[in-house]
């Protein structure tokens, strides 16, 4: 019978840990990474980039919604009134007038 000394032992527990923790290291590197999608408004004056909830670039101040809102007629969603269109459903936020002419 072959008998195993204390430094044989030692060794194999160290490699076998070590080998442990490397294949768990490349299991968590090949796994595809955690897409977290964050919505971002970028400022057109300055180009930051701002959280959806900011109504003010963080950067420079400039407003992003100038004037008042008015509500999509299709989906109730609330827009500025600077828009043609909502910005949730693509329709038309309010009728074009007829030019005479």
């Amino acid at each position: 019978m072959a008998t195993i000394s204390g430094e044989d032992a030692f060794s194999t527990g160290i490699g076998l840990a070590f080998g442990l923790t490397m294949a768990q290291y490349m299991f968590q590197a090949m796994r595809p990474p955690e897409r977290v999608i964050k919505q971002v408004i970028v400022c057109l004056k300055c180009g930051g980039k701002n959280p959806i909830e900011n109504k003010f670039c963080g950067q420079c101040g400039q407003a992003f919604f100038l004037g008042t809102l008015i509500k999509c007629p299709k989906c109730s969603a609330m827009m500025p009134n600077t828009m043609k269109f909502c910005g949730n459903c693509g329709s038309l936020l309010r009728k074009e007038r007829k030019r005479k002419g």
